[in-house]
């Protein structure tokens, strides 16, 4: 079954360890692409690029592909500002 994620608002370091553990629980029955709603995430700091890269990472590891819907403007930058773009499927 695919699995949506809405990513937070505030995707940074005091909630990254709460978010990790959820998003882990939820691929556990993922049989499907795995797509993170990334239109509200607007406050965004290097904790919640690690989470987003190590979220694609475990994604391929069960052989599912993430993909990043809607990023907002701040997330695209700061993936841009760091070179890391290419890592993530962007769909509008």
């Amino acid at each position: 079954m695919p699995l949506a994620l809405e990513l937070p608002e505030d995707l940074v370091i005091d909630q990254a360890a709460a978010i990790a553990a959820d998003w882990l629980a939820r691929l556990e029955t993922c049989t499907g692409p795995v797509v993170a709603v990334a239109a509200q995430a607007t406050h965004v700091d290097t904790a919640g690029i690690q989470l987003l890269l190590a979220l694609g990472k475990e994604a391929e590891a069960r052989g599912l592909e993430l993909e990043l819907a809607m990023p907002s403007p701040r997330l695209l930058l700061m993936l841009q500002t760091m070179h890391i773009l290419h890592r993530f499927r962007i769909a509008s």
